[in-house]
């Protein structure tokens, strides 16, 4: 019995090591990632994907409209608490730059009441350098490859992106105000 003990202890766990190898090559996951990185360097170069949607005090917004200004494009719903968390300091943000920073807060809420609901909380969103759009059907989501919320794109004057940001920030901090002003002088 020893004899087959043996053989057997080598070649399983190289069978396994083999197998983790190939499914760590053939997941989904690791062909996304080439694509996610092609995107953003065609957003660096090329600029972000342009989009027109309603917004919610329904007028037409193309983002095209907005070049000759930051913009920070933000990806947030209502039930995400990291979203909640952030939102204050960005909505400061745009605020001090009155106008040369353009938001446009994107819900991916599937739910209309739940943004009234969330607005009531945030009457900051009703500033005229903020737009707001609900992207229910999570079109202009799938354009831009978010996968995760808040996802931001900061954009510079010419709507190339400058950064994009994964998760939540403090938006309102001398280095962040540091960063916008560089993007300010920059073409």
């Amino acid at each position: 019995m020893k004899l087959y003990l043996k053989p057997l202890l080598i070649v399983v766990p190289f069978l396994v090591l083999f197998l983790v190898v190939v499914f760590m090559l053939t997941s989904p996951q690791r062909a996304a990632v080439p694509i996610v990185v092609q995107q953003i360097k065609s957003m660096e170069n090329e600029g972000l994907p342009n989009f027109t949607a309603m917004t919610w005090d329904s007028r037409h917004l193309n983002l095209a409209n907005l070049a000759g200004k930051v913009v920070i494009i933000n990806f947030w719903a209502s039930w995400c608490a990291p979203c909640i968390e952030e939102l204050p300091s960005l909505i400061k943000l745009v605020e001090k730059y009155q106008g040369r920073i353009q938001l446009v807060a994107i819900s991916g809420d599937s739910d209309k009441k739940d943004i009234e609901v969330f607005l009531k909380s945030f009457p900051g969103l009703a500033s005229p350098n903020i737009d707001l759009v609900w992207d229910q059907d999570h079109k202009i989501m799938r354009i831009f490859g978010v996968e995760r919320l808040p996802e931001s794109f900061v954009a510079r004057a010419n709507l190339k992106l400058a950064k994009k940001i994964v998760g939540t920030i403090n938006w309102y901090t001398p280095d962040s105000i540091e960063y916008m002003d560089g993007l300010l002088k920059s073409p």
